[in-house]
């Protein structure tokens, strides 16, 4: 699975978050794949999680009326890693 995201924030109305990767690895026993970032994006507008949206960016828009949001990274293999929620 890809690492998790770090730092999640939101300040004017954008959500921003810092990709992990294999420069602070939690294991040295097997190398990490190549990723270009990708990340899956999901709002609670109140009614729960939607389906997330995928962007390519460490950041996106706070939609209004957002309750809380939860983001991951999505690895080479299309697995969904591990969701921070802020």
């Amino acid at each position: 699975l890809p690492w998790p995201v770090a730092h999640l924030r939101v300040r004017a109305d954008q959500l921003s978050w810092t990709r992990r990767g294999s420069d602070v690895p939690e294991s040295w026993a097997m190398p990490e794949a190549e990723n270009a970032g990708r990340f899956a994006v999901g709002f609670d507008m109140g009614a729960g999680f939607g389906d997330p949206v995928v962007v390519n960016v460490p950041f996106v828009e706070w939609p209004v009326g957002a309750a809380s949001a939860r983001v991951a990274e999505i690895g080479p293999d299309g697995r969904t890693g591990l969701w921070a929620v802020i």
